[in-house]
Parts: C-alpha cells; structure tokens; sequence
C-alpha cells in the first residue's frame, strides 16, 4: 500500500519472491497442504494431519475423514474417496477424522468394507453352530463334526463328546 507497509499473503498461499505488487502473486499451497498468512516459502505449506484430508488447492482447513473411512500417512491431498481409505472387512470406524479402524471383537465379524457405526450394530454376532476365535475376522466358523455351540457371541465350540461326560455325571 502507499504508507509504506507491506501486506501479508493470505492464509494457505505464500510468497518466495520480494517486491510483488498484490496478493493475487502469491501462490497457493498445494492441494493436502495448509499454511499460516504471510509465509514466505512452499515449505511453510504443510500437510494436513492424520485422519484429515485437503481436495483443493489454497484452502483454509483440512477436512476430517468420515466415520468408516480413515487416513493415517500420505496423500493429504484429493478427495475423500481417493486421500481416506475405507475401513477393511473386519474392522469399524464409528468417529470421523481418524487414523485407523478397529477390528471386530472376537465372537463377532464384518464381510463389507466402510462400516460407520459402532461396534454393536456394525459387527455381525456369531450365531449358533459357529464360532470366532480372533478379532477383526470376516466371517464365523461352523462348530466341526461332533461339536456344538448352543449360544451366540464370543465364546468358542463346545466339543459333543465333553458335553456327553458331562450329562453322564
């Protein structure tokens, strides 16, 4: 301006060359990227957080991720769909802005990507004649012959042969 002072580039652009005449020299921070007004160098422009994605150019904040989806590395940058990834078959994410999923309890399993609720309603329960051992699995496994498993949830087989000493007893 005339008085003599020099005005600071917006928020999420930055100016590396002295004596430009406006705020329309200043360059934006590239996609994936924010920075404070009046940063002097591209470096000043940096990448979103985990869990948070940038789909333009000279923006002003990062976006969280969306509840099934998440983002823990590289890219920033891009939409949604392409910077956060969806939580795999066996795992949940029921928050937005997040760096990973969660696995499934034991007991229970999930065989479809990007589930956005909690844990109760997105991992299905094991029913009866089958079992799940180990977390984050895609689906239950039948009780073998000469087993049995007369409830559902997170416990595992009960072996005929057992119950027979049992009711014997």
């Amino acid at each position: 301006n005339s008085t003599g002072t020099c005005s600071a580039c917006q928020a999420n652009k930055y100016q590396p060359l002295q004596g430009r005449p406006s705020d329309t020299s200043c360059l934006q921070c590239p996609p994936g990227h924010i920075s404070a007004p009046g940063s002097p160098q591209l470096f000043n422009c940096t990448a979103c957080p985990t869990g948070q994605h940038q789909d333009g150019q000279g923006q002003v904040v990062c976006v969280k991720c969306a509840a099934g989806t998440y983002r823990n590395g590289s890219p920033a940058s891009g939409a949604a769909a392409a910077a956060c990834s969806a939580c795999q078959s066996g795992k949940y994410q029921h928050g937005s802005g997040q760096v990973a999923c969660t696995k499934c309890q034991a007991g229970k399993f999930r065989n479809t990507n990007a589930a956005s609720s909690a844990e109760p309603t997105a991992c299905s329960v094991c029913q009866t004649g089958k079992y799940q051992p180990a977390t984050g699995e895609l689906a239950c496994i039948s009780c073998r012959k000469g087993q049995f498993r007369t409830s559902a949830g997170p416990s595992s087989m009960v072996a005929l042969r057992a119950r027979r000493v049992q009711l014997a007893s």
